[in-house]
């Protein structure tokens, strides 16, 4: 039990300093905006490490790839305005296969995978006419199984996952 608090502890602190770098805290209120943001993320890594727990204890043995896959993304130029009709692709390692789909951003630049399970989640974000180059604000590969892995993602729909399309001027 108390390595499970420890590893609980130890996620919330990697993801609180990932936060910061890419999000720094707005000048109006620090300390009550970065508490309710980290409450916030809090909750989402101790929910999604309870539910890894209990399906690990239900079938050891294959609970990696039945570990139910939300991904949020949101693909921006670099004026932050949202890229609409951007080509997503998406590869999931499920139990049997490799799942592919193919995804577009809406109007406000968003897009969203749910409803599969898996272990391993890769997005690709292909560039429209008039754009180039692709960069994520955090890994292009997601693990949704091994809390302890450096690509552990607990997903978080108010805060998706920005991925950058450079157009040009």
């Amino acid at each position: 039990m108390t390595s499970a608090v420890t590893i609980i502890l130890l996620i919330a602190v990697w993801f609180a300093q990932g936060e910061r770098k890419e999000n720094p805290m707005p000048v109006t209120s620090p300390r009550v905006s970065s508490d309710r943001r980290q409450v916030a993320r809090e909750g989402l890594v101790e929910t999604r490490l309870r539910l890894l727990e209990d399906m690990k204890m239900a079938d050891p043995d294959n609970y990696g790839f039945k570990v139910p896959v939300e991904f949020y993304g949101k693909v921006l130029d670099q004026h932050d305005n949202p890229v609409a009709g951007a080509k997503i692709q998406i590869s999931l390692n499920t139990i049997f296969e490799i799942l592919n789909r193919d995804l577009f951003t809406g109007a406000d630049g968003t897009f969203s995978l749910s409803g599969v399970s898996g272990k391993f989640l890769s997005v690709n974000v292909f560039g429209l006419d008039g754009y180039t180059g692709v960069q994520a604000t955090k890994f292009g590969d997601y693990n949704y199984a091994e809390p302890g892995e450096h690509n552990f993602h607990v997903p978080n729909p108010n805060k998706p996952v920005v991925f950058r399309l450079w157009k040009y001027d």
